[in-house]
C-alpha cells in the first residue's frame, strides 16, 4: 500500500530493493525474505583524550 504521502519513503525504499534483486539475479529464481526500510541517520567518529 504505497501513497506519495509516505514521509519515510518506504515504497520508494521497497521498489528500489525489488529493482536491485531484478537486475542482480537477471533470470535466475530467488525469494526476497524481508524488506528493511527503517532508517538511522547517524556516525561513527574516533575522538582523542583531549576531545
Amino acid at each position: 500500500n504505497c501513497s506519495r504521502s509516505d514521509p519515510h519513503n518506504t515504497c520508494y525504499l521497497i521498489r528500489f530493493q525489488d529493482s536491485l534483486l531484478k537486475r542482480t539475479f537477471k533470470g535466475e529464481i530467488y525469494q526476497k525474505l524481508y524488506s528493511y526500510h527503517y532508517l538511522i541517520n547517524g556516525f561513527a567518529v574516533f575522538l582523542s583524550p583531549q576531545q
